[in-house]
């Protein structure tokens, strides 16, 4: 295929258009064909910063889902306003045209979007096309309050302080382990003695007990007086272990929204914390996805060989193959039938206006509704 559009990329949409634009010419008049284009044209490559609603298709790997669960995607924190409430007077005209927000468009500054049971303006232009999606009304993250740092302050545990234009979490005290009591240990049995002729003498062991009684004083006086009380050390954030650095947002981490804990990241200069899921759901087939494929075949088949043939002839309109040529007049004889009513193209019917009738050719209108022929002077 890279041999074919001999890397112009550009000439995949032009051949998609020419191939939509016959389809509408045979089909426009009886049939729902732009509804029925519409749908796969909806169908986008599954982006992490979209949140999709149950009942959503998208496309992954080249393969089409259809979405059992809500997906939540990435969410940002910022301290930017983009959206706000419309509450004051405004344009009853904006207010009448407003479309129904939707994740896959645009958004200009000043524009006027419903959004469930209310209208929000766009304050800051974003969208899809640049990767920056924000909900209106919808706030996944939480600015925190920052104290100085300061010695001699006391500090409550999840606290946020700065300090050298950098940001921490005080963690609390660390927790120190209690010591294990040993038991004491049982005295010991001595075995008896026999009683020495010298303990018999009164005045040896009255000496005894002056030497000894000596000996204790002298280690009385050779104990050094204790020290005074050196000044507490001052611990900076830096230093101190109670203390933890705070990080840049990440879309590589997955970070903890549950009440009670305050998982801190710095963006755009401050610091936030999560407050609703910002993390991005992880696809899995069956569980939350599932492969479903809502397209008319008819309609796939026809236009993939309409377009292949068009994207041959914008190559090289002399050089097409036999085997596209004759894909290609079949599809026509199929588009050319289906408007004709010879085949049943399996394709949803307008309607008329007055009667909700399925809309048919002015012949078979005529001709089914009336069995007089004086009615029908195209048979007299």
């Amino acid at each position: 295929m890279k041999q074919l559009i001999r890397d112009v990329p550009e000439r995949f949409p032009q051949a998609e258009q020419r191939a939509e634009m016959q389809m509408l010419e045979y089909l426009d008049q009886y049939y729902e064909i732009e509804k029925i284009l519409a749908v796969g044209k909806n169908i986008r490559e599954y982006s992490p910063y979209v949140s999709y609603p149950v009942n959503t298709w998208i496309k992954k790997d080249e393969e089409i889902f259809k979405t059992l669960m809500r997906i939540n995607g990435y969410k940002k924190p910022t301290k930017l306003e983009y959206w706000r409430q419309v509450v004051d007077f405004v344009d009853p005209r904006l207010i009448d045209h407003a479309h129904k927000y939707s994740q896959l468009r645009m958004y200009p500054k000043g524009e006027i979007v419903k959004f469930g049971t209310e209208y929000w303006q766009c304050m800051i232009p974003h969208g899809f096309e640049k990767g920056d999606i924000h909900m209106p009304g919808v706030k996944a993250w939480r600015e925190a309050e920052i104290i100085p740092w300061e010695p001699n302050m006391e500090w409550e545990k999840d606290q946020v302080c700065s300090f050298n234009e950098q940001f921490y979490q005080y963690l609390g005290e660390p927790e120190t382990e209690e010591p294990i009591e040993n038991p004491d240990p049982l005295p010991e049995e001595t075995e008896p003695t026999e009683p020495s002729p010298d303990d018999d003498d009164p005045e040896i062991s009255l000496q005894d007990e002056e030497e000894e009684g000596g000996g204790e004083s002298n280690e009385d006086e050779q104990e050094p007086t204790p020290d005074l009380p050196a000044d507490e050390i001052v611990l900076t954030p830096e230093e101190d272990d109670r203390w933890g650095l705070i990080g840049e947002y990440s879309e590589e981490l997955e970070y903890d929204y549950s009440e009670g804990v305050f998982d801190y990241v710095v963006a755009e200069g401050t610091v936030f914390y999560p407050v609703l899921n910002p993390n991005p759901d992880e696809l899995v087939d069956g569980v939350n996805i599932t492969r479903d494929d809502p397209r008319n075949a008819n309609i796939v088949a026809h236009l993939s060989r309409i377009a292949l043939y068009h994207l041959h002839s914008i190559i090289s309109a002399t050089n097409i193959p036999e085997t596209r040529r004759w894909a290609y007049e079949d599809s026509i004889q199929w588009l050319y039938n289906a408007s004709k009513f010879k085949i049943n193209p399996q394709l949803p019917r307008k309607r008329e206006h007055d009667s909700c009738a399925p809309k048919v050719d002015w012949a078979l209108e005529t001709f089914q509704r009336s069995y007089d022929p004086n009615e029908n002077p195209w048979l007299i």
